[in-house]
């Protein structure tokens, strides 16, 4: 047999007789009907079903609005136009009370319309007793509930009645703030609006109370109003300004005589202001959100411009650190480990110049003594970004251990720190430790989320310039490990030089040579292999090889050479494209009809080469090869026609002179002609100083002629030929 069914809680009770006071409850939560629930004359009823229940003749004396109502405002009027002034309660929890206070405020509803949260609500209608009241006890005390309510009592807080003064309707229930001050800032009036953002209602209007207390910040705009003249009639100023609540309001000021009549105050107010007050506070956290994000965008942008544009590991860092200081931190440390663990590099920056030494003495320090507590080694050891506030004497002892390094931070001045990791490919190159003195803001989660991605950034951008230096350091050494040593020659003295391009990390195809052939002649060398790559640098270690053995065992011409050179790359499919100069210089034998004993003989051939250029002894300067200023053709490079055709040339040089081959590298430049190009290099050593060395000559044409970053490897040999050793 099925139990009966109880009634629902929520439904109306029996309707009490016409001549009977009584509370009706709508929409309760439990809590709220458990706390009214003895009461002897209460009818609790649904929100939807609140038409029925108020159909009855008998007006209840209190209604009470649950805070389970989802839109309680909108039944006030479906109350008050049923039982004009009965007094309604609306019942809130923590998070309600503040929006439907504002709601409230905003509306403009009556004095006797009261808002109460549930602790409030038993001690409120049972006068304030700790034990159940005896029935019919409540109609006394609920006659007087809004008086008590609008006393300002600790137990429930009603809705602040406007000011005595008349506004009217229009303005006083107006969304925006209105207020009326005298030119002395004296407050003579304000709307209900008004008294909600100022914190108005315990004040009364033109007897206490001056603009200068409620809103600082716009007495200059009274000021400016009273200075201004005739003509400034019409004028209005405005400004946004914050109230001591954190709020912030758009303020307009407009002067006015038309003060109402009977206000407090209103007597000898010419100049009176009229103030309007608009809440702008949502906006305005927008707004420095938005501001507050372009900053770390732009941060974040010239981070990574600044180590985008260099590939040197010190500059990069010091880059870095004049980005971040003093706009985000007033001092930074970073620190890059080794393979080893240790500390392979530090920066340190300060915003103040006057402790750039104090600065020097903490970078070599930390390298050394830095322990492992230390919020940089937590940090690259894995332990992933801290943020650290308000830090200690104590705090500072546990993270540096040693006094010097410690009394070194104390100068520096620490009270926020942020300490980050710097990711690498294969792991965490090191740390970057920002940090903000106690007279500054303390960093928040935002500012460690913006450190997090300026260390990503750093990181990856660290990290390929280390992996830059490495191939950049390999390749140099695996070149100059190609490239040996002048021998000592019968014919003067040899000077050799190699240039690696600033901005390839690959190994080039240049080099030089020079060595002696079984006759006692020298043979020097200048070739380029085209290319910047791997294959280059292995073509020119081919070729180098080929061209040395013939030319030592064969002790031929130089066009001979290059010939045999030519095919047999062909037949060993050394499938590179080369230039190449080389120049034989031959033993001193008796002089020939016109020629002088001090003169020497020298023989060449180019491969698509730069001819080789001389210095004599009275500073003339000689295209060796050139016809009437006119550079000679060179024959074919090698690696394209294994049986072209190839010259030997001949020159007598006097003794003393300087001979100087090279590579393209060291003349050619973008959108320059050639020719103009070798002139430069002819200038360049016909102004040196009469007694320079050898090794001087070769530094100052270098540093003339190539720039701060050279676009191409440059390989130089020079000779100063004289008589045998």
């Amino acid at each position: 047999m099925p139990s009966p069914v109880s009634p629902s809680r929520d439904a109306p009770r029996d309707r009490l007789p016409a001549d009977r006071s009584s509370v009706l409850l709508v929409g309760p939560t439990r809590a709220e009907r458990y706390a009214l629930d003895d009461l002897p004359d209460l009818v609790v009823c649904a929100a939807e079903d609140l038409a029925a229940a108020l159909a009855d003749d008998a007006a209840p004396e209190l209604v009470v609005l649950g805070s389970g109502v989802p839109a309680p405002l909108s039944l006030v009027p479906m109350v008050r136009d049923r039982h004009v002034g009965v007094t309604v309660l609306l019942l809130t929890t923590p998070m309600t009370e503040p929006d439907l206070r504002r709601d409230v405020a905003a509306q403009g509803r009556p004095d006797d319309l009261v808002l109460l949260g549930i602790d409030e609500l038993r001690p409120s209608v049972f006068g304030r007793v700790s034990a159940r009241a005896p029935r019919g006890r409540h109609p006394q005390v609920l006659a007087t509930l809004p008086q008590t309510l609008t006393a300002g009592t600790s137990a429930a807080t009603a809705v602040q009645p406007a000011p005595a003064v008349d506004f009217g309707p229009l303005l006083d229930r107006a969304p925006v703030g209105v207020v009326l001050s005298g030119s002395d800032g004296q407050l003579l009036g304000w709307n209900r609006k008004a008294s909600v953002l100022l914190d108005l209602a315990h004040l009364v209007a033109g007897v206490e109370g001056r603009l200068c207390d409620v809103l600082p910040q716009a007495v200059p705009l009274l000021r400016a109003l009273d200075a201004a003249g005739p003509e400034d009639e019409a004028r209005e100023l405005g400004l946004v300004a914050p109230t001591t609540a954190g709020r912030h309001l758009e303020v307009t000021a407009v002067r006015t005589e038309a003060v109402p009549d009977g206000m407090p105050g209103a007597s000898g107010t010419a100049g009176a202001v009229l103030l309007l007050l608009v809440d702008v506070t949502e906006q305005r956290l927008a707004e420095r959100g938005r501001e507050r994000l372009s900053r770390q965008v732009d941060l974040l942008g010239r981070i990574s411009e600044s180590l985008t544009s260099t590939l040197e590991i010190e500059e990069a860092l010091s880059r870095l650190a004049e980005v971040l200081v003093p706009e985000f931190a007033d001092w930074v440390c970073i620190q890059l480990g080794d393979d080893m663990d240790d500390l392979s590099q530090v920066t340190v920056l300060h915003r103040n110049p006057a402790l750039a030494g104090t600065a020097a003495r903490m970078r070599a320090r930390h390298r050394l003594f830095a322990s492992e507590g230390a919020p940089s080694r937590r940090v690259a050891s894995g332990g992933g970004p801290l943020l650290m506030n308000r830090l200690d004497e104590q705090d500072l002892y546990r993270s540096v251990a040693d006094e010097e390094l410690r009394e070194l931070v104390r100068q520096m001045g620490v009270g926020s720190l942020l300490a980050v990791p710097l990711p690498g490919r294969d792991g965490i190159l090191g740390s970057m430790v920002l940090v903000r003195d106690e007279a500054r803001s303390e960093f928040r989660q935002s500012h460690l989320a913006v450190a997090v991605e300026a260390g990503r950034r750093a990181g990856s951008a660290l990290d390929n310039a280390r992996l830059y230096r490495s191939h950049h350091d390999l390749a140099t050494e695996l070149q100059r490990s190609l490239l040996t040593a002048p021998p000592r020659v019968a014919h003067g003295p040899i000077a050799v030089r190699y240039v690696a391009a600033a901005h390839e990390a690959q190994v080039g195809g240049d080099w030089y040579d020079a060595f002696s052939q079984p006759d006692g002649s020298t043979v020097l060398v200048v070739g380029d292999v085209i290319g910047h790559d791997r294959r280059a640098a292995a073509g020119m270690s081919q070729i180098r090889g080929v061209l040395r053995g013939i030319a030592y065992t064969t002790g031929e011409d130089p066009a001979q050479l290059l010939l045999r050179a030519d095919r047999a790359m062909e037949g060993l499919a050394i499938l590179s494209m080369a230039t190449a100069v080389v120049v034989r210089l031959e033993p001193t034998v008796a002089p020939g009809i016109g020629e002088r004993p001090s003169d020497l003989r020298l023989s060449w051939s180019c491969a698509g080469h730069p001819p080789p250029i001389l210095l004599t002894p009275e500073g003339e300067v000689r295209l060796l090869g050139a016809d009437d200023g006119e550079l000679p053709t060179p024959d074919l490079l090698l690696g394209l026609d294994p049986q072209a055709p190839r010259t030997t040339s001949h020159a007598l040089v006097p003794d003393g002179s300087t001979l100087l081959l090279y590579s393209d590298g060291l003349v050619e430049r973008r959108g320059e002609d050639l020719d103009h190009s070798i002139s430069r290099l002819a200038d360049a050593l016909a102004l040196g100083p009469a007694a320079e060395s050898l090794e001087q000559l070769c530094d100052r044409v270098l540093e003339q002629l190539l720039p701060v970053e050279p676009e191409d490897d440059v390989a130089l040999v020079a000779v100063r030929l004289g008589s045998e050793l």
